[in-house]
């Protein structure tokens, strides 16, 4: 397998990174999905080329989807994206849901509620 396509679970808290390095990997928690070669977070594209109109809600634009070839997808990257305070931005933030059989869910904001 090449480094290329590593990838590793980063600890949301920085505080506790080097103390969770290769422990399995909490579900629920916030997380960093971090490229090894890189050393860049994964990042969901909120900007995309298409303009939408100003009046379109700023969480209605952030959670737009791009079409390909094969159906609707969000856009991802290897980008660690930060703000003034030298602190991730929300896009490169994820959180490994982990599902209950019994409950039936189609949607992630289905699963929330």
């Amino acid at each position: 397998l090449s480094y290329d396509v590593a990838w590793k679970f980063m600890c949301f808290d920085p505080n506790e990174r080097l103390e969770t390095e290769g422990e399995p990997v909490m579900v629920n928690k916030k997380l960093f999905i971090n490229h090894c070669k890189t050393n860049q977070h994964l990042s969901v594209q909120t900007e995309f080329s298409h303009k939408l109109a100003s009046s379109t809600p700023i969480t209605t634009r952030m959670l737009l989807h791009c079409r390909t070839p094969f159906g609707c997808e969000y856009e991802v990257t290897a980008n660690t994206k930060l703000n003034p305070h030298k602190a991730e931005e929300l896009c490169n933030h994820f959180v490994v849901v982990m599902g209950n059989p019994a409950e039936v869910a189609d949607t992630f904001q289905e699963y929330k509620n």
